[in-house]
């Protein structure tokens, strides 16, 4: 089905989609506590930069599970494109099946366990 959401925690298919379209692991610096793990981002080269900081995968991930996270994402628009739909939810919201109810509009979620 086009433009289909899907939701996964599997950090190869996550990778995959990621660099598939271009992207790169980055993150929102949120202050100087180092125990901030700041919000997920995946930057495209081209978009407007911001306050991001680029992460190793390695960083990338480690972050994803500290905060519990699940990917969820598009693999093809209406037209047949890749899509680059992507949004970082909370895990239990993919555990609860309630992702499939909800309109998503943002390429991050910010949230705290």
């Amino acid at each position: 089905m086009k433009d289909q959401l899907n939701v996964t925690v599997d950090h190869t298919t996550i990778r995959g989609w990621i660099e598939d379209r271009g992207g790169l692991p980055a993150a929102v610096k949120k202050g100087d506590d180092m125990y901030d793990v700041g919000v997920l981002k995946v930057h495209y080269p081209g978009e407007r930069a911001g306050d991001i900081e680029y992460i190793t995968w390695d960083e990338f991930f480690e972050k994803f599970e500290f905060k519990n996270l699940a990917f969820a994402y598009r693999d093809s628009t209406r037209g047949d494109e890749d899509s680059r739909y992507c949004e970082f939810v909370p895990r239990k919201t993919r555990e609860a099946g309630a992702i499939a109810e909800r309109e998503f509009t943002m390429h991050e979620i910010e949230w705290a366990p």
